[in-house]
């Protein structure tokens, strides 16, 4: 190495923390690592990687490799593969949860010379986390006041390579899967802000480890566009692309976030199909994944100015079968947007992704990283009709707290209706109890033209409902009913 090179050398080691490599021959690395990567660590805090490719410097002979990190050398020089033919295969084990970490290859010749190298830096060991679903997934959000990036974030693009996560995630132009060509929703240039980042960087603060996100979202997409039946071949497919871009990651994930299901509301048919296909989805999910316990936490969807040619009554039932679902399919968790500001007739803005990630993290960090103080949000659990010397009022109890119910101004987002979904002008005031911290009262009146015989009770009823109810968790209380008034209402 002559002078200048290493004065090179010095100055990029000591800039960098890593060490640079220009004499030896190159070992090209054709599957399994590359910089930026972020690789799924086990139950232990441990990674294990397979990677392979091409040295042409070396007929036969063994590959090795050290880890390094800024702060200390992580693993010293190890034999983890061999050459054969010019090409060569390892098996990477032990890398702790951490990073960014420069991972160092070098190959010797049969006698034991050091004849190429190279280096992949970047690398983070945490959790991987698919986002899939359609468009408020993908991010329609305007591109202001976005999340700003960090080190211990990185996204897989859809051009299979790994970067520093950033907005937009869901580059679907660059695609290596024809799928996400051929399906319809283009969108400005200016939008792209989504949950998945949000997401990440609270999960990345609250767990101190590092977090990889693989987007796999395609906005104006169904159900049946899902389908898992579909999955081969694997580029033609949304849930083939999925599955390709898993194994891609290496085969392990943490779990899954999906948000979808405005599209199911344009037909009566989609409506009554949700539930089994929703339950068919994660169990295919988990089936394919090689992992019956796979986390998959969703969100309800929210509102909408104008979704022609939808009726609220599909919006409202799909809304019920997302809050079912809880119940009916294990191991997953749902939070609420209904309360989020739009950034236009459907899609969450760029703020309120940022809310929307947080209450994600939030329910992970209960499920799989023991907080358990933490609740799952608000939920309706019991009603009671209560007179007093005053006015006759319905006490509507919930359950999953956190703390106590807020509400921004004045609490909204209450109603009654007949059996037909029509809005019975009777609740003259929604509050909050001062003696019991989860408990709503709404104060009624004698309706116009008498009280039916059924009363139900809504929470969002409608599409674009204002609603404002959340805990001290900020998780929302989400969109619920019709449920029926089992006691008479005495007008």
């Amino acid at each position: 190495m002559t002078r200048k090179a290493a004065v090179i050398a010095i100055a990029v080691f000591f800039t960098l923390g890593f060490p640079c490599y220009a004499e030896l021959a190159p070992i090209a690395i054709e599957s399994g690592i590359q910089a930026y990567q972020v690789i799924q660590c086990d139950a232990h805090g441990l990674a294990e990687v397979n990677c392979a490719g091409r040295v042409d410097a070396v007929a036969s002979g063994t590959v090795e490799t050290r880890v390094l990190s800024k702060k200390h050398k992580v693993k010293p020089w190890s034999a983890v593969g061999t050459v054969s033919d010019s090409k060569w295969n390892a098996h990477i084990a032990g890398l702790p949860v951490g990073g960014p970490y420069a991972i160092e290859f070098r190959a010797k010749d049969d006698t034991g010379k050091t004849r190429a190298e190279t280096v992949v830096q970047e690398v983070l060991v945490g959790d991987l986390w698919i986002l899939a679903g359609q468009s408020n997934m993908e991010g329609y959000a305007d591109l202001v006041h976005t999340a700003e990036p960090s080190r211990q974030v990185h996204a897989f693009y859809m051009n299979d390579t790994w970067q520093i996560a950033k907005e937009p995630l869901h580059d679907l132009w660059s695609s290596c899967d024809h799928v996400h060509n051929s399906v319809s929703g283009e969108k400005s240039p200016a939008k792209g802000a989504g949950l998945g980042l949000p997401f990440a960087l609270e999960m990345a603060r609250r767990t101190g480890r590092p977090v990889g996100l693989i987007p796999c979202a395609h906005g104006n997409t169904s159900m049946t566009q899902w389908n898992p039946e579909l999955k081969e071949p694997y580029g033609d497919s949304l849930y083939g692309s999925m599955y390709r871009r898993f194994l891609a990651v290496g085969g392990h994930i943490r779990g899954v976030l999906w948000h979808q299901g405005e599209s199911e509301t344009l037909s009566d048919e989609d409506v009554a199909a949700y539930p089994q296909r929703l339950s068919s989805l994660v169990r295919a999910i988990r089936t394919d994944f090689a992992s019956p316990d796979l986390p998959f936490y969703y969100v309800q969807i929210g509102r909408t100015v104008h979704f022609a040619p939808i009726e609220p009554r599909r919006w409202n039932a799909i809304q019920q079968a997302q809050l079912d679902a809880e119940k009916l399919i294990p191991h997953v968790g749902m939070t609420a947007s209904i309360d989020l500001p739009l950034d236009d007739f459907v899609h969450v803005s760029t703020d309120g992704h940022k809310v929307l990630g947080q209450r994600l993290a939030a329910l992970v960090c209960r499920d799989l990283f023991g907080e358990a103080s933490i609740q799952g949000g608000p939920r309706f659990s019991q009603m009671e009709m209560v007179k007093t010397p005053y006015a006759l009022e319905l006490h509507v109890r919930l359950q999953g707290v956190n703390g106590k119910l807020q509400a921004a101004g004045r609490v909204s987002g209450f109603s009654l209706s007949d059996a037909e979904g029509r809005d019975l002008p009777m609740i003259v005031e929604q509050s909050l109890s001062d003696e019991e911290p989860a408990t709503v009262i709404l104060r009624l009146t004698t309706p116009l033209g008498g009280c039916p015989e059924q009363v139900y009770l809504w929470y969002g009823h409608g599409l674009n409902p204002y609603c404002n109810v959340v805990d001290s968790q900020n998780l929302a209380l989400p969109v619920f009913g019709p449920v029926p008034v089992l006691e008479r209402i005495p007008f």
